[in-house]
């Protein structure tokens, strides 16, 4: 791509338009497997639990007339083969589709960028064929409407390298800021599912041992699942803070008159550092993301505006 056009001119060219539609497909496909894990981690154990203290509460046995029997020996088993899967199986294949929609798009950022493929931290770019077939997919199924302007650029006249830092800027923003909301969301639905169960249970009048174990065999899935999204997410917040700060760096050092060698340095370091943390970070559920879109992306275009105009007389030597 020509180093002269605008990033908000090449964000909707055909070949950055595949490679967004292809990332999309790939990070949906993580996010199915995620969500499956989710319902065969949390759901299915959950509804489990409540099936095996309804059978063995003394008080509804009684009153509908059905034989107690405790299952909570069969629930510990199925919640231990549920780990088992979860941590060796199912997270394995959900790491793997999102390191590869992450390389997709890092590879589509640099070219937006105009910087070159860094292979050391990276790896092997993406092959051409994958990014073809899982593009071509998703257009043929959406269309490309949500795909273009992508980037929060709205007719900016600032240089390149401050274009990039507004971008950097935007994507950080964006993101911690969803992510704050989430980790938040997981530890409260956590300890309301927990506590709630609980105190079902003892409402039913569920023998002590049996309630232990209907407890443990609840709780260990679900901190399993939740303690790994709360971790990987907390992961996320610290590591988008300490980005954020480097951009604020760079906003300043450019506004005081870096020379344009060393802004490109900073750019291509904080580049490194979010493709390495887009590939190791949780999946954000779908709809969490279509809720909030839109009223986050107005916010994320308003502070993008904001800086190209405090970037607007800015020159790099």
């Amino acid at each position: 791509m020509d180093n002269n056009v605008s990033i908000q001119e090449k964000q909707n060219h055909p070949e950055i338009i595949l490679r967004l539609a292809a990332q999309r497909r790939l990070y949906d496909i993580a996010k199915k497997l995620s969500n499956g894990l989710f319902m065969f981690s949390v759901v299915s154990t959950t509804i489990l639990t409540s099936l095996s203290l309804v059978l063995n509460s003394e008080v509804l046995s009684l009153y509908y007339g059905y034989p107690q029997k405790d299952y909570s020996s069969y629930l510990a088993i199925y919640a231990f083969l549920v780990i088992i899967a979860e941590k060796f199986i199912i997270s394995n294949q959900v790491d793997s589709w999102k390191e590869l929609a992450a390389k997709i798009q890092e590879q589509l950022d640099r070219r937006i960028y105009n910087l070159q493929w860094n292979a050391v931290v990276s790896g092997k770019e993406p092959r051409e064929e994958c990014i073809i077939k899982h593009g071509e997919w998703y257009l043929h199924k959406f269309s490309q409407e949500k795909l273009v302007d992508w980037y929060p650029l709205r007719n900016s006249k600032a240089q390149h390298l401050l274009q990039i830092v507004i971008c950097q800027n935007a994507n950080l923003s964006w993101d911690l800021n969803l992510r704050r909301r989430i980790s938040q969301i997981i530890v409260w639905a956590g300890f309301i599912l927990f506590s709630v169960t609980l105190v079902v249970a003892v409402i039913l009048d569920v023998p002590a041992f049996s309630l232990t174990i209907n407890l443990l065999s609840l709780l260990a899935p679900i901190c399993s699942y939740g303690f790994a999204a709360h971790k990987e997410n907390k992961e996320f917040i610290e590591q988008s803070e300490h980005l954020l700060g480097c951009v604020d760096e760079a906003i300043d050092s450019a506004c005081a008159g870096i020379d344009s060698t060393a802004l490109l340095k900073r750019v291509e370091n904080i580049q490194e550092q979010i493709y390495l943390k887009r590939k190791k970070s949780w999946l954000i559920p779908s709809f969490f993301y279509w809720i909030v879109r839109d009223r986050d992306e107005r916010v994320m275009i308003q502070s993008a505006e904001a800086l190209e105009n405090k970037f607007r007389n800015v020159k790099q030597l």
